[in-house]
């Protein structure tokens, strides 16, 4: 989605700030991309990053609650595996946990996001490990010369409640950004209520003219309900659809990330960025909760220490008389992670499993044009991966002789201690063509890789083996003054890849390798337009075709077929009218890989209706979600569903100070 004003044209010098080289268009860009602009997110019909990602071209929502708190995105049908397979990065920190609980989406305010840029497909030599259906590149506000803040308060259906506020300062030499976040809700089922605390700094200091030194530190604290799937039955009503099996499970997440990233300017000799990241992460939950025990002793937690380093040196050559723009790097990544169940230290009963994870990875892309309107890229990434895993139980023990035993302590002893290494690659190339300055056309091909994560080799079958890939990609680009349009078709072919399901050998169910190769293949079509100056038109249509190659099944939770239109009318200057629809197909239960055990997931339409008055410096907006009342579940498992927020309504007030 792009969004303009009444008097104000597509731009046409949008870059992808994740190329090669710093200045290449999205024009140029060798594969799909697109790019959600801060004005977009300002005219969201939607508060939900998750909702809104799902706009776009062949980005499809998988939400379990409502909201953007376990929920992720599906790029290109990755389907059940789509958690693991779309990676998230904020500003360059890659957001995915070690685990199968993803990317957070709730610790990501929209008000802290300046730009979104979506990749799809393989790109692995960059973003490594998992970046199979596509990549979500989230950057946030830099601060600002001068003084500016912004403050908005929302109040909306379920008793919600949200407030954010930023402001940045600065001068010549540094400069500061402080965001605010909150967001309470009772939510639309019985405990899916939520309450959301936030806040990042962001600090830039400029000591010499060539040299830039960007500190951040976030914090993310939260604490969700579990309300659980509903039956079939209960679905179809709405006192079935609000209520709740599992009224008292409960997750709470502390959340500390810190940046630090150096980039030095050395003219000629190209730039060199270095940058760490730290995440400290805590997990408590509680997961079938019973009277019988307390909270302390059936309470479940995962803590993750985790800490990322790289450098990367961008250059540009001219080598035998071709220009070229020349990207290579190294990166290493260290996580401790522990994941305790049945209690945290009760004897005979708690266990935990514990992941030190070190990876060590190097890539190089070139970029070249052999002639005034070709582009060619390549690139290569080597990537070695080295887990150790632990597996404990707490055990009691005790002294004495029988009968008079007596307890003398609690002791943790291994179940399982094994360390494993893999060794992967990934590679591109891509091709663009650009006979005018408002057409392209471009030829992609890549290869991809994915380690099974700490929860996979929890449990794990014994031959379980990291997963690859590649993708064929071709497309089409036009971008005039007041008009955009983009087509690409692709095929995805993905061996040994990994997923939960039943051992043939003994009927359990674990993780393991499809012994089918997965097959992708679909197009993408995108169209934005403002036919007259006060009025735009988007729109979007995606099909893919997503199955296994011997058996021909379909693989579940991909919808064929994918739709999204909507509109921005401005009749006047202050105010403005947005209107979208989404449409998403019917898919299979994601227990259901024979396609004839359980009912298919209906397909379902949304619409979202925004309006907004602008004047200076105040705006007042009020907007109306699933605006015809929509019963509708993005995800499904035996015939159990989760169901989605049916109409609802908020309205705020947002202030600027420039």
């Amino acid at each position: 989605m792009l969004s303009v004003s009444a008097d104000e044209p597509f731009e046409l010098d949008d870059i992808v700030v994740t190329a090669a080289s710093p200045d290449t268009p999205v024009l140029a860009t060798p594969r799909s991309v697109s790019v959600i602009t801060a004005r977009d997110l300002d005219n969201a019909t939607t508060t939900d990053l998750a909702e809104l990602l799902s706009r776009e071209a062949n980005v499809n929502l998988r939400s379990f609650f409502g909201g953007n708190k376990y929920s992720n995105i599906d790029i290109r049908g990755m389907g059940e595996t789509s958690v693991s397979n779309v990676i998230f990065q904020v500003d360059g920190f890659r957001l995915n946990a070690p685990d199968l609980s993803g990317a957070d989406l709730s610790s990501i305010p929209l008000s802290q996001i300046e730009r979104i840029e979506i990749l799809r497909g393989a790109n692995g030599v960059r973003y490594g490990d998992g970046a199979v259906g596509g990549v979500v590149n989230i950057i946030t506000g830099q601060p600002q010369a001068g003084v500016q803040g912004h403050a908005e308060y929302t109040r909306g259906s379920f008793d919600s409640d949200a407030t954010t506020a930023d402001i940045s300062v600065g001068g010549r030499h540094a400069r500061a950004r402080l965001s605010l976040a909150h967001a309470d809700s009772d939510g639309h089922r019985v405990n899916s209520a939520s309450r959301e605390r936030d806040a990042a700094l962001r600090l830039n200091l400029y000591p010499l003219p060539a040299l830039e030194l960007d500190l951040r530190a976030s914090y993310h604290d939260d604490r969700f309900g579990f309300p659980g799937p509903v039956s079939q039955t209960a679905f179809q009503t709405r006192e079935g659809r609000e209520g709740s099996n599992s009224p008292n499970d409960f997750s709470e997440t502390t959340d500390h990330r810190y940046q630090a990233r150096l980039g030095a300017d050395l003219n000629r000799y190209g730039r060199l960025t270095l940058h760490a990241n730290v995440r400290d992460r805590d997990n408590p939950y509680v997961l079938g909760y019973t009277p019988l025990l307390s909270i302390e002793d059936q309470q479940g937690e995962i803590s993750e220490r985790s800490q990322h380093v790289g450098l990367e040196h961008t250059v540009a050559v001219t080598a035998a008389g071709l220009p070229l723009d020349i990207a290579w790097g190294a990166t290493g990544f260290f996580s401790d992670y522990v994941r305790r169940e049945n209690g945290t230290d009760v004897p005979d009963q708690s266990k935990r499993t514990a992941g030190d994870i070190e990876e060590a990875a190097a890539h190089i892309i070139i970029d070249a044009a052999p002639a005034d309107a070709w582009l060619l890229s390549a690139g290569y990434r080597l990537d070695r991966f080295r887990v150790e895993r632990l597996d404990e139980r707490l055990v009691q023990l005790y002294t004495g002789t029988f009968p008079f035993f007596i307890p003398a302590g609690a002791q943790w002893q291994n179940t399982l201690d094994e360390t494993t290494t893999w060794h992967n690659n990934a590679g591109e190339i891509g091709l663009s063509w650009l006979p005018t300055n408002s057409l392209a056309a471009y030829l992609n091909y890549a290869r991809s890789f994915r380690n099974p994560n700490i929860d996979e080799l929890a449990l794990s079958a014994p031959e379980l083996a990291p997963q690859s890939g590649w993708q064929a990609e071709a497309g089409l680009r036009y971008r005039r003054r007041w008009l955009e349009a983009a087509v690409s078709v692709f095929h995805i072919a993905i061996d040994d890849e990994i997923y939960y399901g039943e051992e043939p050998s003994t009927g359990a169910r674990v993780n393991r390798n499809y012994q089918d190769t997965t097959l992708r293949t679909g197009a993408e079509l995108e169209l934005k337009l403002r036919t007259l100056p006060d009025l735009y038109l988007w729109g979007n249509l995606s099909y893919t075709d997503a199955r296994f190659e011997d058996s021909g099944n379909a693989i579940p939770h991909v919808p064929q077929l994918q739709a999204n239109v909507g509109l921005e009318w401005v009749p006047v200057p202050e105010v403005s009218v947005v209107l979208s629809s989404s449409y998403t197909g019917s898919r299979f239960d994601g227990n259901d890989l024979n396609n004839d055990l359980y009912a298919k997931l209906d397909a379902y339409q949304v619409a979202d209706l925004k309006l907004s008055w602008e004047h200076r410096a105040v705006r007042l907006f009020a907007g109306a979600n699933n605006l015809f009342d929509e019963v509708y579940s993005t995800v499904g498992y035996s015939e159990n569903y989760y169901p989605m927020p049916e109409r609802n309504f908020h309205a705020g007030l947002a202030v600027t100070l420039n």
